[in-house]
């Protein structure tokens, strides 16, 4: 299936609970989906006065949504009423990333600014400011406990204690670094997407992957686990998208039907879907199981 509605391309994607997909696009809007029918629900136009660059859902509040821009902002979003409730200010370029902690309590934000940023989601004050990667923050995922991850031009990827702001490891690839995504069945376990177009694993601890995938022809975009923790998504700007065995490394599946590049890839909650978005103003839905 492929949803359209989009006038610019969709920079990235996330879906709750109940199968809503939210997708934010470079034609500054905020769209909501509905992933069993893909009909368009609902849509916040003139989110930001910029490109907007990422979408996250709440854990547990459903009505509260964040998104982050080219104008340098972010935004706390009540969904049932379309309404902005906080307006985060404090990085000084473009906020690539966004992602919630766990308990739902701190916003990461990644920046073009080369930093972190920290902010209490109830006040929407900046908590802490991350400084060390050396070029723009693309990417910032959650662990399952208090570790964060990052992914930068700098061609670093790093891990972070989400408590103390203390820089654990640095993990050295061969070119950009565009996503990370942490296993939810294995804590100490990492997966990066390079622009040298291979997928990296790392364990906590280890100076070099633990297994190295050649995915794609061109650079990997996106990266993501399935919830089950057996499987590695994978989105280029080959166009395609790769389905890999974490255990074995193998290839599953190769789907195509974009035809621009894919910037991020995203599993449904059962993990029967993935949900892609391009480059190509679309958002793709393959049915996997």
């Amino acid at each position: 299936m492929v949803l359209k509605g989009h006038t610019e391309t969709v920079y990235d994607i996330a879906i709750k609970n109940d199968g809503l997909i939210a997708s934010a696009s470079g034609d500054k809007t905020v769209r909501f989906w509905d992933l069993k029918s893909g009909k368009q629900l609902k849509m916040l136009k003139g989110a930001h006065s910029k490109p907007v660059y990422g979408v996250a859902f709440h854990p547990f509040d459903d009505n509260l949504l964040a998104t982050c821009s080219m104008d340098n902002e972010i935004v706390l979003w009540d969904i049932a009423t379309e309404t902005k409730l906080k307006i985060l200010k404090g990085h000084k370029k473009s906020i690539r990333s966004i992602s919630f902690s766990l308990d739902g309590n701190v916003l990461i934000s990644g920046s073009n600014d080369k930093t972190i940023g920290l902010w209490d989601t109830n006040s929407g004050k900046l908590l802490r400011t991350l400084k060390g990667h050396l070029d723009q923050v693309w990417c910032v995922a959650i662990g399952y406990d208090i570790t964060l991850a990052s992914a930068s031009k700098d061609k670093t990827a790093r891990l972070w204690n989400l408590e103390t702001g203390e820089l654990l490891q640095v993990f050295s690839h061969a070119n950009y670094v565009s996503d990370v995504a942490f296993s939810p069945q294995h804590v100490d376990l990492l997966a990066s997407a390079c622009f040298d177009n291979n997928i990296y694993f790392w364990q906590s601890g280890s100076k070099s992957p633990v297994r190295l995938i050649k995915a794609h022809e061109q650079p990997v975009l996106g990266i993501a686990f399935s919830h089950n923790g057996k499987f590695v998504a994978s989105s280029s700007a080959d166009n395609s998208i790769g389905l890999w065995d974490v255990r074995t490394g193998e290839c599953i599946l190769r789907l195509t039907g974009h035809s621009e590049p894919v910037r991020k890839i995203l599993f449904s909650l059962d993990d029967s879907f993935l949900i892609s978005c391009s480059e190509d103003k679309t958002i793709g839905i393959f049915e996997i199981v």
